[in-house]
């Protein structure tokens, strides 16, 4: 069902395994590189020993390259970051290309890019076709093979449902604004096809239980002899599908199997769309809202994802024209500025939270859970003579899953934070 929705897959050769989470589909991801690109080595039996390994990633991607580098004892110094470009904050191809000559200068194999394919900040779609055509340009050293594609792509897979919509005759009637958001997105989810492996927890984006994660893979036949194990004397093979052999958790629950399958059968297509149509629509309707507010801007206005991004400033501040000078100015009294109201983000966000744990209300409506990122991006300071050191962005995000999320539960969440940002600022 899945495969159907990537173009150049091939339901009959690809496959995939349910596990534990979007770390436990990393995890497969990067073992199953070692497994392919080391296979002329036997570290199954040998282990690494001394073998340096690299694995490439964005710097906006998941926290899970470095806790899966460290369980699999590659440690994290192996993870080697690739900058992002604005305003979209997908992998700088050209920073991509610098870190894989010096992979090859190094003689230093690359287990794995891993792309990622929406952020639960500014929805980071990296572009797999070019990443696709770097690894072919700079392959890995004598006995080694092709770095693995794996496509982090546990909160974007659900754009993949648009496959075969048709954005110009638009028969869900969504508006211009949501229809063009749907289609831009859609169209950098589907090089996704170029990737060996992906993740997708349906959980998220699928509205299914905790944990529905499933990890999949372009040839499952290849997966499968790479990361196949001696069987034990007591386990006996009674019927094609025995995971035992080639994964990790071994014994395993049809539950989340089950759940994806239920999932996709009751919403269809045409469920997935609107549903997601509808979360987009609410945030575009946020950010139309954000305009208006002079002390309240947004920082990723570009992109067409699910989350919206902004800054609240004490009342009497231009919001845009504060966080532009943030973004800009490395002098120490901008830097001040920036620490302060990097701390009324965290705040706020504290301050929500202690609402929707207590059920305060404000205006008899319940506060809507709203977070924060200590690190959406970074500064982008000049360098003089001596290189700057960039800071941390924070930033307040809206994220809104739930499908009865409506127009004035945004509006609501604007005066909350008006009246939480008086609170803050005067105590």
């Amino acid at each position: 069902m899945i495969t159907r929705l990537i173009d150049a897959w091939d339901p009959a050769h690809s496959g995939g395994i349910f596990t534990y989470g979007g770390a436990g589909c990393y995890l497969y991801g990067i073992k199953y590189a070692l497994n392919s690109v080391m296979s002329n080595r036997d570290i199954r039996t040998n282990g690494l020993y001394s073998t340096r390994v690299n694995i490439i990633c964005s710097q906006q991607g998941h926290y899970a390259s470095k806790i899966t580098a460290d369980w699999l004892g590659l440690g994290t110094e192996s993870v080697v970051e690739v900058a992002t470009t604005e305003p979209y904050n997908e992998m700088d191809m050209d920073d991509l290309e610098a870190r894989l000559q010096a992979c090859q200068r190094d003689h230093i194999p690359v287990v794995s890019i891993v792309c990622t394919m929406g952020t639960t900040d500014a929805m980071a779609i990296d572009p797999v076709d070019k990443v696709a055509a770097l690894v072919e340009k700079y392959p890995n050293p004598p006995g080694f093979n092709k770095p693995l594609i794996y496509c982090d792509s546990v909160s974007g897979w659900a754009f993949l449902s648009f496959r075969g919509y048709d954005f110009e005759a638009n028969p869900l009637q969504f508006s211009h604004d949501v229809n063009n958001a749907l289609r831009v997105t859609y169209e950098k989810m589907s090089t996704i096809q170029h990737a060996d492996a992906i993740a997708i927890d349906f959980h998220k984006t699928g509205w299914a239980p905790y944990t529905t994660s499933l990890f999949m893979v372009r040839d499952f036949a290849h997966f499968e002899s790479t990361m196949s194990r001696t069987k034990s004397a007591y386990i006996h093979n009674r019927t094609p599908y025995n995971p035992g052999l080639y994964s990790l958790e071994v014994s395993r629950s049809a539950a989340p199997a089950l759940a994806a399958w239920a999932t996709l059968n009751y919403f269809g297509l045409a469920g997935f769309r609107v549903i997601l149509g509808g979360v987009v629509e609410m945030s575009r309707y946020l950010r139309s809202i954000i305009k208006s507010e002079p002390s309240i801007t947004c920082c990723n206005a570009a992109d067409c994802g699910l989350v919206t991004v902004f800054r609240v400033y004490p009342e009497g501040i231009d919001a845009e024209r504060q966080y532009a000078k943030e973004m800009s100015d490395a002098s120490e009294k901008t830097r001040a500025e920036l620490d302060r109201h990097n701390a009324l983000q965290k705040d706020l966000a504290d301050q929500i939270w202690e609402f929707v744990r207590s059920g305060q209300k404000i205006d008899g409506l319940y506060a809507p859970c709203c977070n924060y990122s200590s690190g959406f991006r970074k500064t982008q300071y000049p360098d003089g003579d001596v290189k700057v050191t960039q800071s941390e962005i924070f930033a307040l995000k809206s994220f809104p899953m739930n499908v009865n999320v409506t127009k004035e539960h945004m509006d609501h969440l604007i005066q909350i934070l008006k009246v939480l940002t008086r609170r803050v600022c005067t105590r």
